[in-house]
């Protein structure tokens, strides 16, 4: 859990986002710590987490708009995909990846894997 490869990690970074502002709908669920607590029964293969009812048509990922004064983050309208397109690329440059990383590449390796793991 405390690898520094996992800052890179979507998954985690997602997580982080998620505990940061609360979403979920169990008060107690709000760090790592309890997420490692929570028990899968055998005969399931998945632990539903519902997120609060206020939080759910809220994009994770929004665009920033410029007001008078500073920057915002927009309450409703979402990052274009371009705009997260250009930035996947960016982490890819930075990475030193051989091979020009797009969003396409993510899904497609993230599908993979789930589909290739037991």
């Amino acid at each position: 859990m405390c690898d520094p490869s996992l800052l890179l990690s979507p998954q985690v970074f997602l997580l982080g986002l998620l505990f940061r502002h609360r979403v979920f709908l169990t008060p107690m669920l709000t760090s790592t710590k309890q997420l490692r607590k929570l028990n899968i029964h055998p005969e399931e293969l998945e632990l539903p987490l519902p997120f609060k009812e206020d939080i759910q048509d809220v994009y994770v990922f929004r665009r920033v708009v410029k007001t008078l004064t500073r920057y915002e983050i927009s309450p409703t309208e979402p990052i274009t995909y371009a705009t997260m397109a250009a930035w996947i690329k960016r982490v890819g440059e930075i990475l030193g990846l051989a091979y020009e990383t797009i969003p396409y590449n993510l899904r497609y390796n993230a599908a993979n894997e789930l589909d290739q793991s037991s």
